[in-house]
């Protein structure tokens, strides 16, 4: 549930007057930030249980290491945060320098502004929840380790993406399009009738999955024994799927479900009232279980 909520920080600054303008340099975040307090509004929630759980956070540490990753160090015997928590260790994090902020780069953005060392801020967690931290601990940044790619590093990563296709999509035509039958898949050739061609894929990348997956690879899964993630893909007038994106913070998972997705065989693209091939988007949520 943390994570859940954790892409929606803002951040309101007690001094923001001065924020603005200062500089930006390698270590104005690296260090340790004490969460001071967590101040839940009593009508936030009606689970007391929620409220519990954010109000725990107050034993949390926000700790942006030297070398560029980012960790939470939690004290309390939360399991729930424990759990959640386990998602953001070892992100990534940098400086924009032209948007002044820093990310973490693990599909959740977290942006923070500079502070000075000692000054308080507070984030505002969805409306009704904040955090109030003090810097604790300064640590010096080299970020010339993880700031450049070599070229053999850059040719690699182009070698490895270009097995994934894309396609410009106008969201105004995904809005419009009218489907008279679905894609039809290497699995599906039974029946042409169009609620068995939508039942039949679901069901067939889903046993794609299942067949493929060794769950125990990914350490997401031995540490939640349960995810849930996304499957976002358009199939083309080509009848080649493309566009693949996973919602998932594990990036292993993640590269090979979309490996699973881009090998399945589609035998006719998507037809319009025309019985015209079209483009088609989908998303299709799937539940991990490690048993």
């Amino acid at each position: 549930m943390f994570s859940k909520f954790i892409g929606c920080l803002l951040i309101v600054f007690i001094n923001s007057h001065i924020i603005f303008c200062q500089k930006i340099d390698n270590n104005f975040m690296a260090g340790k930030w004490k969460v001071e307090e967590v101040i839940v509004s009593d009508n936030t929630f009606t689970d007391k249980r929620e409220k519990k759980i954010f109000e725990e956070l107050a034993k949390t540490i926000l700790h942006f290491k030297g070398d560029g990753h980012f960790s939470f160090i939690y004290d309390g015997e939360n399991q729930e945060i424990k759990r959640n928590i386990k998602d953001f260790e070892n992100s990534i994090w940098r400086i924009i320098k032209e948007e002044n902020l820093i990310s973490l780069e693990k599909k959740q953005l977290l942006t923070i502004m500079p502070v000075d060392f000692e000054e308080k801020i507070t984030f505002e967690l969805i409306q009704g929840i904040k955090f109030q931290v003090l810097k604790t601990q300064n640590e010096k940044v080299d970020f010339s380790l993880i700031a450049e790619n070599t070229q053999q590093n850059v040719v690699v990563k182009q070698k490895v993406d270009s097995i994934f296709k894309q396609v410009k999509v106008d969201d105004g035509y995904l809005k419009n399009i009218i489907i008279s039958e679905y894609p039809v898949l290497e699995d599906c050739q039974e029946r042409k009738d169009s609620s068995y061609l939508r039942s039949c894929m679901n069901n067939s990348i889903q046993k794609s999955i299942v067949d493929k997956l060794e769950l125990k690879k990914y350490k997401s899964l031995v540490d939640h024994q349960r995810i849930k993630v996304f499957l976002n893909f358009v199939i083309d007038i080509d009848g080649i799927i493309k566009n693949i994106d996973v919602k998932s913070q594990d990036i292993t998972l993640s590269y090979d479900l979309k490996l699973i997705i881009n090998n399945i065989k589609i035998i006719a693209p998507a037809l319009d009232e025309n019985s015209q091939p079209i483009l088609s988007a989908y998303t299709i949520p799937i539940t991990l279980l490690n048993q």
